[in-house]
């Protein structure tokens, strides 16, 4: 796990706000959040800037600290077989089983992976960084004993930790060690949900249906810190969350009133000490992507056409970069100032360009196609060609290929060389 841009393993997962009434399930939890007041409407000031000058120079991405010294690994799927590549060594086998998803420890010494048994059901499995210990941590005798049942959703290390969270379609929440297995609840259906660990593993920032909990990973100090408008829901996997690399408190975003009125969004800040304080608010759709430092949004506004893509700032003015018959938004850049749009023509392939406000689109990628797109650096991304190639390659040089049998799904993390 790095990591703030490893969540898109194997799709873009979208996070558009839509009406629904199904309820969330009301068992009881292991652990029983306490009650926070609704989110009070103070404003903090934050500076403005300027839009930069139009400019039809090649897009770069402004450098930022990265991990020194450290070396990168990657874990991947290759016809069945759980494949890890180190930099500088190449790739190895690890284990010889057909999976869906796999996670690295941020160490890069376990490996775990989510497979789908005889019966349908998804089980948890680890192995080490050396190929040794194939083992079986979530099984079908566990998940058949919680009740009411669901399946496996969502799963991942803690930071720094080999000790694996795992949520199921209930809006639960478990734990499991992966080097003693023993699976064991944190929050009980209806109490836990889809979860994103502060950049010290020292909370997590839960979300189930209308409800934002800030808990310790052992679901200790479990509180609501925000309530969302009755009539307004999220998807399943809940809002975007983004942490401050100190773990103060996150960023997300909630819609504030129906869709085109006036201030219909917000940006909020949740700190893990006192109460949700208001950013700014803006109109626009339901459909929004915070910046890695929760200071802008991006939106694609698509109720006409051309689609017009718009990006607001931490000041509340809200810019039109551009208008496309056909757009997809693909993520930020680390830098906060560029984002990435696909620009296809063909519905079939996904082609990023690199964009800021101010600044002519750049092809990212030397491949016609790439999906998903993960940044693990200021200047690097790893991508998938067509489902299968696996790509690493640095803003404006060449791609290395790193694998040219590989599923889309992957991981990645930094270790000490």
């Amino acid at each position: 796990m790095p990591h703030l841009h490893r969540f898109c393993l194997a799709a873009v997962v979208s996070l558009l706000l839509a009406a629904c009434t199904t309820s969330a399930p009301s068992s009881p939890s292991t652990t029983s959040p306490t009650r926070f007041p609704s989110p009070m409407p103070t404003t903090v000031p934050m500076a403005s800037s300027p839009s930069p000058t139009p400019t039809a120079a090649p897009a770069t991405v402004s450098p930022s600290p990265t991990p020194n010294p450290t070396v990168l690994r990657v874990a991947y799927s290759k016809g069945g077989h759980i494949m890890l590549w180190t930099e500088s060594k190449g790739s190895r086998q690890l284990a010889d089983v057909t999976f869906e998803q796999v996670r690295i420890s941020d160490d890069g010494q376990v490996v775990a992976y989510l497979a789908r048994n005889s019966l349908g059901i998804y089980e948890i499995f680890a192995v080490n960084a050396d190929g040794t210990n194939q083992r079986l941590l979530v099984g079908r005798d566990y998940l058949q004993n919680v009740q009411p049942a669901g399946q496996i959703v969502s799963y991942d290390f803690a930071p720094a930790s080999h000790t694996l969270h795992f949520v199921t379609d209930r809006y639960d929440l478990y734990r499991v060690n992966a080097a003693s297995g023993s699976p064991a609840p944190v929050f009980g259906s209806g109490r836990g949900g889809f979860f994103r660990f502060s950049p010290d593993g020292q909370w997590m920032a839960l979300y189930h249906p209308n409800e934002l909990v800030l808990a310790r990973p052992d679901g200790s100090e479990a509180r609501v810190v925000f309530q969302y408008p009755p009539d307004f829901r999220y998807t399943m996997v809940g809002p975007e969350i983004v942490w401050k690399p100190d773990s103060s408190g996150f960023y997300t975003v909630s819609a504030s009133g129906p869709p085109g009125s006036p201030d219909s969004m917000t940006v909020w800040f949740i700190p893990v000490a006192g109460r949700p304080v208001k950013q700014m608010s803006y109109t626009g759709p339901y459909g929004a992507h915070l910046s890695p430092d929760g200071r802008k949004v991006a939106y694609l506004y698509d109720q006409h056409e051309p689609i017009d893509v718009h990006v607001v700032t931490a000041d509340g003015k809200d810019t039109t970069y551009d208008s496309y018959s056909k757009v997809g938004f693909m993520g930020w850049a680390p830098d906060s100032k560029h984002f990435l749009l696909d620009l296809s023509k063909d519905g079939r392939l996904r082609v990023p360009y690199l964009c800021a406000v101010g600044e002519q689109p750049v092809k990212l990628t030397d491949t016609d196609d790439a999906l998903p797109v993960v940044w693990i650096d200021a200047q690097r991304v790893l991508f998938a060609s067509h489902g299968k190639a696996l790509h690493l390659q640095r803003v404006g040089a060449p791609s290395i290929l790193l694998e040219a049998d590989a599923s889309s799904w992957f991981d990645y993390t930094y270790i000490n060389p």
